[in-house]
């Protein structure tokens, strides 16, 4: 079984436009979702796909090159910690 990681910028984006996709990658591999600031709902939604979520914090409203590094390593220590098989 191999670990997939699914990046995306708004948790609504992983329901509507990765929804499919997810559900059928979820069946024989184990999925992990990343969005930021996602409501419960979301949440709820994403995890129903077959999938885990973490929520990485970004701020996607504003243009801060400061917040953006502090994004990318976010990232890169989640990415580290999971070692996904495919990003």
């Amino acid at each position: 079984m191999k670990t997939i990681l699914i990046v995306g910028s708004l948790p609504s984006s992983l329901i509507n436009f990765r929804g499919e996709l997810i559900r059928k990658l979820s069946k024989k591999n184990n999925v992990i979702c990343i969005a930021s600031q996602a409501s419960p709902q979301e949440k709820k939604s994403i995890e129903s796909l077959g999938c885990k979520y973490l929520d990485v914090q970004n701020q996607r409203n504003r243009m801060n090159p400061l917040e953006d590094i502090k994004y990318l390593f976010r990232l890169c220590k989640v990415l580290k910690n999971i070692n996904p098989d495919v990003t």
